[in-house]
């Protein structure tokens, strides 16, 4: 199956994304049911009271919706009746403590490394580790 340009944008935001808040678990989804609808669950559900990371998902999702304006993109926590069964992608699910170290010391340096309108993967798992 051809990758949707879209599909990889969220990956490569998403990234950029568990790098910066590594103590979020983020889950991606495409709903079938709804159209052309990506979910993003982020987990614990006190994330939202994080305005810091409410505002880093703001900004992917209007950058998202400037490039791929007949899709839509939705950010839930866990206890929302938007649930993904089987995720397509995850982020900081079961991370060492080392990991979730590096990839915090990390995150400042890799999210300028690319053009914003880059769909190319912005950083390889493999990188993150030693």
């Amino acid at each position: 199956m051809k990758k949707k340009k879209s599909e990889k944008f969220l990956k490569n935001s998403l990234q950029l994304l568990a790098l910066q808040f590594p103590d979020i678990r983020i889950r991606y989804g495409y709903e079938t049911v709804l159209t052309d609808t990506h979910i993003v669950e982020l987990i614990p559900d006190e994330c939202d009271s994080n305005e810091t990371l409410l505002n880093a998902c703001s900004a992917i999702g209007t950058a998202f919706s400037a490039r791929f304006f007949c899709e839509n993109v939705i950010f839930t926590s866990s206890d929302n009746s938007l649930e993904i069964k089987e995720p397509i992608f995850e982020w900081n699910n079961g991370i060492s403590e080392f990991d979730r170290l590096y990839n915090k010391m990390c995150a400042p340096y890799l999210s300028d490394s690319k053009e914003d309108n880059n769909t190319e993967p912005l950083v390889e798992k493999d990188m993150l580790r030693c």
